[in-house]
């Protein structure tokens, strides 16, 4: 029996398919066939909705890197790994991910840190200087400044976090922001999904590439 795969998809009545974020400049094309991408993404969902994900680094969503005298201290600078994929009934190639945190840029002004889910448009070749152009499956988003907050040291702490935001991502196929919600949320971003949510609690935000955004889930710790 051939293996099918599919990822539940959402419209966001009147704005277009999610491809990437309208400010990424990774292209987007893939090098395999749709229902291969596709059974990518459902089994990257699971490992992260599982917290199975094998290469996630000590400290995720940060990662723990050795300090001058040998212990392990949290660094909140950028970095990227690739967790790789075996996808069922297909054939004994395996397939890769990219995991990529973007830390904040003084340089470029940007006070959001980001991570990433890519899949090369090709497999790149031994030797080669040319760069592996890759699609964006998951985007996750968070204003700097939360870690300032109270908020800051569940969000440093508790890796489920953004693995279910990478994995509302993949589901939806749209950028995923982490907001604090506040009395003004519900009027700035209401949802169409009947979903309630207090002030300070946790929220997904599902924005197009427009910069149109919704409530589109509150996360439960």
């Amino acid at each position: 029996m051939p293996y099918c795969a599919t990822i539940p998809q959402v419209t966001f009545h009147p704005y277009p398919t999610y491809s990437a974020s309208p400010r990424s400049p990774v292209e987007t094309t893939f090098y395999a066939p749709y229902d291969e991408l596709a059974a990518i993404k459902v089994q990257l969902r699971r490992l992260l909705k599982q917290n199975s994900v094998a290469r996630l680094p000590a400290g995720f969503p940060f990662q723990c890197v050795p300090d001058a005298y040998g212990c392990q201290s949290m660094s909140q600078a950028s970095y990227d790994f690739h967790e790789y994929l075996h996808l069922p009934n297909r054939c004994s190639k395996s397939h890769y991910v990219t995991f990529k945190y973007i830390a904040p840029s003084a340089r470029t002004g940007s006070e959001e840190m980001e991570w990433r889910v890519v899949v090369p448009d090709r497999q790149p070749l031994r030797n080669s200087n040319v760069p592996v152009i890759a699609t964006i499956i998951s985007q996750v988003k968070v204003d700097s400044r939360i870690m300032e907050t109270s908020f800051g040291f569940q969000f440093m702490t508790n890796s489920r976090i953004i693995q279910e935001a990478l994995a509302l991502s993949l589901e939806l196929g749209i950028l995923i922001t982490i907001q604090i919600a506040n009395h003004k949320t519900e009027m700035m971003y209401p949802s169409r999904r009947g979903i309630y949510f207090s002030p300070g609690e946790i929220i997904f935000l599902a924005t197009d590439n427009f910069g149109r955004s919704e409530v589109v889930f509150v996360y439960q710790p």
